[in-house]
């Protein structure tokens, strides 16, 4: 399975080293990006080069997941031309879940984890024995003709 142009993941609130690093370890499990708002890059728990935001970067990935942030408009600002922003927060009043194409209203470190484990054995079975597993295609079907 390859993941198309891009994905990010983006931390918005202060969590604390071990909730980042959980949330760092599914993003490398997926081949993903981290991203960070000021919050975390201020409490040095991420390096300012991962902030996005006004005071940060603009990024574009085809998929953002946002784990457990409000969405602030300026975090907001750094992820919106991304194709699709999928949020992960349990308030459901949070701006980010407005702004988002898709919301899971659960905790976003347990549903990242366990769709990284996901993505992770899918890549491996389709690895195999070092090439892209081959899918069978539908044989082709014949237009229909109209006729008298």
């Amino acid at each position: 399975m390859k993941l198309i142009r891009g994905v990010e993941l983006a931390e918005e609130r202060p969590v604390g080293e071990l909730r980042l690093e959980r949330i760092a370890a599914a993003a490398r499990r997926m081949g993903a990006a981290l991203g960070v708002t000021r919050p975390v890059a201020m409490n040095a728990w991420a390096p300012m080069d991962r902030l996005i935001g006004l005071s940060g970067t603009r990024t574009a990935p085809a998929l953002c997941i946002v784990v457990g942030a409000s969405g602030a408009p300026a975090f907001y600002w750094g992820i919106e031309k991304a194709e699709l922003i999928v949020a992960l927060n349990p308030d459901e009043h949070a701006p980010i879940v407005g702004h988002a194409d898709a919301a899971v209203l659960d905790d976003g470190v347990a549903v990242i984890e366990e769709l990284s484990q996901i993505i992770a054995a899918k890549r491996e079975s389709d690895r195999g024995d070092g090439r892209a597993a081959r899918r069978a295609r539908p044989a082709r079907r014949q237009p229909a003709r109209c006729g008298r």
